[in-house]
């Protein structure tokens, strides 16, 4: 019966097998009469060897002298940090495999930047300011809700568009925009609303961000001849157009 190497028995098989090989001692190519000796130090070793343990560890690490000591300490190849591991690490710290050379991240920059030469470097003026594709463009969201054949960015918007459409007040949506100038940087301030009869505009805000109010104040200081009134929630609670939960009491018919 067929056994695997590493069981007992088939490590018995082997030795057995061996034994029969060398049966003669002298057939063996180090017997050098006697036992076998060792071809570099003359040790004592088995009929299978050809060199001693220690011998043979320096014959594999091809240190003669001081081989004990020559892969220890600060001469390990894994020395880190004071002392020497048997793990292996990255350049940038993270624990690796014997195998590989970098961890995931490093290795999908490296690629990366093969595949594209200005990885990882600033694009001065590529496509920003005026020379991009959106300046002066409101920005594309997921979710809009369409109200007299307009899409708006908010529901809180078409509820307010409804309330001017109802009250029999021209508005336009997003029809101008204005460039402005922060931190060196071009950009445009675009209002929600414009009310042609009385040449003014109303942006509708729930939430200010820090960009969204930097935005604001350069606007006022860039263009302060333009009429604008900010419309906040407390202002739609006021034309009844949100409730106190913040959604339109009326909700918008698709």
């Amino acid at each position: 019966m067929n056994r695997k190497p590493h069981s007992i028995q088939g490590r018995l098989n082997i030795s057995n097998a061996i034994k029969k090989l060398f049966a003669d001692p002298t057939k063996n190519p180090n017997w050098k009469g006697g036992k076998p000796k060792c071809v570099d130090c003359g040790a004592s070793i088995s009929y299978v060897s050809t060199r001693c343990r220690k011998c043979a560890f320096k014959f594999l690490t091809g240190k003669k002298k001081d081989s004990t000591n020559a892969i220890r300490g600060i001469n390990h190849h894994l020395y880190k940090h004071g002392k020497s591991t048997t793990k292996k690490f990255c350049k940038c710290g993270k624990q690796i495999s014997w195998r590989a050379e970098k961890c995931q991240s490093c290795e999908s920059k490296t690629r990366i930047a093969e595949r594209n030469g200005n990885y990882g470097k600033k694009h001065p003026g590529l496509n920003a300011g005026t020379k991009s594709c959106m300046y002066g463009k409101p920005p594309k969201h997921g979710k809009r809700t369409i109200y007299n054949n307009v899409s708006f960015r908010s529901t809180w918007e078409a509820g307010y568009a409804r309330y001017l459409y109802e009250s029999n007040i021209t508005w336009q949506y997003e029809q101008k925009f204005f460039p402005l100038s922060i931190n060196n940087k071009d950009v445009s301030f675009t209002p929600d609303f414009y009310l042609p009869n009385t040449n003014e505009f109303k942006e509708v805000k729930g939430w200010w961000r820090d960009d969204a109010k930097t935005k604001y104040q350069t606007f006022l200081k860039t263009f302060p001849e333009i009429k604008i009134t900010i419309v906040e929630q407390f202002k739609l609670r006021e034309l009844n157009i949100i409730g106190s939960n913040g959604k339109l009491r009326t909700p918008i018919k698709k």
